[in-house]
């Protein structure tokens, strides 16, 4: 088996067809393809969509679990994957043709343990480019430029400078997720942690000038959804990150924190007295950083500079001043 394709599906009725449809239709032999579908609890039809494409395609398995997250659901499915190569696929999302044969290519050509490349994102059927889905670019495949990467450097320029920590348009060999998996509770950050251990452990990593990969655009994703609790793991993956490297990463860590709280700030004010817990763990996370970086805030721009000393110094005063500046 050369590649084993993880799909965690929540709910996703009205997309888990395609997705699989995406995945199926690629350039790459069914026998040397399998796809791991983790239905986590699902109420909807989704398990009714993935049980007719199991009918319809010989090379798909379903496997179960009961609403526990999506890092739960991935690394469910990393622990049945067969295949020389693992990669992910949210359930919303599609594959163009080419896609992962061109990633399968290059991981053998070039002996790298983690090969990537681009994505295009989509909200409507209409916008996915149609040139791109059937492989109809008109840049040959000889043409696709690739960057070369050894663990530090991608580390550094690409997970922490250009914001690639998605793990979801990479492939993985096996080799290089032995004793990993995603953490488990977290919702936001999860992939980030993942990636870094998993490149900590590779040989090299390639990245392909290529969008592959079609990412929904989720207007009620969980980036754009007002507070709630969970939305604290956004601190607590910096935090986390900061150890795994041993970077430099306090400016992250400032901003992670003020990020929360201008999510606290649009809530009304009912909600915001039933949030204030979370203001004073802010507050309190604000204050270590300081303490602990006293030249912290310098590296900061002039106006997150503000923001945390306005926090700092009163934290109802900030979150008034942000609701109306934002209103």
């Amino acid at each position: 088996m050369k590649l084993s394709v993880i799909v965690p599906a929540f709910n996703a009725g009205k997309y888990i067809g395609n997705c699989i449809d995406s995945i199926e239709h690629g350039s790459l032999p069914e026998s040397e393809l399998e796809v791991i579908v983790v239905n986590d609890g699902s109420t909807d039809n989704t398990a009714k969509v993935i049980d007719s494409k199991m009918q319809e395609y010989s090379n798909i398995q379903m496997v179960q679990t009961n609403d526990e997250g999506v890092s739960v659901a991935r690394n469910r499915g990393m622990q049945k994957a067969l295949g020389e190569y693992i990669t992910f696929v949210d359930a919303d999302d599609i594959v163009t043709e080419k896609m992962f044969s061109l990633l399968i290519a290059e991981a053998m050509e070039s002996k790298a343990d983690i090969v990537g490349c681009g994505f295009f994102t989509w909200s409507k059927t209409e916008d996915i480019p149609v040139q791109i889905i059937d492989g109809n670019n008109e840049d040959s495949d000889a043409a696709i430029k690739k960057s070369v990467f050894n663990s530090d450097d991608f580390i550094k320029e690409e997970i922490i400078g250009n914001h690639n920590s998605r793990c979801w348009s990479k492939i993985y060999s096996r080799k290089c997720l032995e004793g990993i998996e995603f953490k488990e509770g977290l919702t936001i950050g999860e992939d980030m942690l993942f990636l870094t251990q998993a490149v900590k452990k590779a040989n090299s990593i390639v990245e392909l000038d290529y969008k592959g990969y079609g990412y929904y655009q989720n207007e009620k994703g969980a980036m754009n959804r007002p507070f709630n609790p969970k939305y604290m793991d956004q601190i607590t993956c910096w935090e986390l990150m900061a150890q795994e490297t041993g970077c430099d990463l306090v400016v992250n860590r400032f901003m992670s924190v003020m990020l929360v709280v201008s999510k606290i700030a649009l809530l009304s004010k009912k909600d915001q007295k039933q949030n204030y817990q979370y203001i004073n763990i802010c507050k309190e996370k604000l204050k270590e950083l300081i303490n602990e970086f006293p030249e912290g805030l310098k590296k900061l721009d002039r106006g997150y500079r503000i923001k945390c000393r306005l926090f700092k110094l009163s934290p109802k005063l900030y979150l008034r001043l942000y609701g109306l500046w934002k209103k």
